[in-house]
């Protein structure tokens, strides 16, 4: 079995057994879904991709917006929760697939983002998906990113130690190796970070400068 496919099968059945609470443990991270629409400087008929949208909260705030919505996710666990939140006034869609390989030309997006998808991701493949972002995302466009920050401090060492007991496999080498170091292998440029709750997590924005022709 190679790395991909034993990826996604473990993906799958992680995220197969955490669906069903999901949204109850996530409770905390509703201010980050608002926040990231505001950063993100949207206009009403922005094309977005929100890839990694797990039950879809992210894409769902983004909708609310105004903007047309495409989620991406690997689970369809993850996923049947997000379809029966949407509502007849939102212009989105969810789709089941592989985000390092996805179905759309490039520059089709004006805003692409993924909200805590990276550290569950082995290195290589997060590299991937950060290139396919940069390959979807209109010249200038933005590419946000939110993901877990260690915090120096008391409370971010307990968190680190409660997500290394729970969290996927892959967790502790994102960690180790840093967000900054995943956007370096893949060409992209931090423009801005911000630290949220209490420095637990962070968003970064990168302006894709390098964006591709279609």
């Amino acid at each position: 079995m190679n790395q991909s496919n034993d990826h996604n099968e473990y993906t799958r059945s992680f995220f197969k057994k955490l669906a069903p609470r999901y949204d109850l443990i996530t409770i905390p991270l509703k201010p980050l879904r608002k926040k990231v629409v505001a950063l993100s400087e949207v206009a009403g008929g922005m094309r977005v991709l929100d890839l990694a949208c797990g039950t879809g909260e992210q894409s769902i705030a983004f909708a609310k917006a105004g903007c047309s919505v495409i989620g991406i996710d690997l689970s369809k666990d993850m996923l049947s929760k997000a379809m029966k939140k949407i509502k007849s006034s939102m212009d989105i869609e969810f789709l089941c697939n592989d985000a390092s390989s996805i179905p759309f030309e490039n520059t089709s997006f004006d805003i692409s983002t993924i909200s805590l998808g990276l550290h569950d991701m082995p290195k290589n493949m997060a590299i991937s998906v950060l290139s396919e972002m940069k390959r979807v995302t209109k010249a200038e466009g933005k590419i946000i990113i939110v993901e877990h920050h260690k915090s120096p401090n008391v409370l971010g060492s307990f968190n680190h130690m409660m997500m290394k007991r729970g969290d996927t496999r892959y967790y502790p080498a994102f960690i180790e190796a840093g967000l900054e170091s995943y956007l370096n292998e893949a060409g992209l440029q931090m423009e801005k970070k911000l630290t949220v709750l209490l420095g637990l997590f962070q968003i970064v924005i990168c302006q894709n400068k390098n964006g591709l022709s279609k």
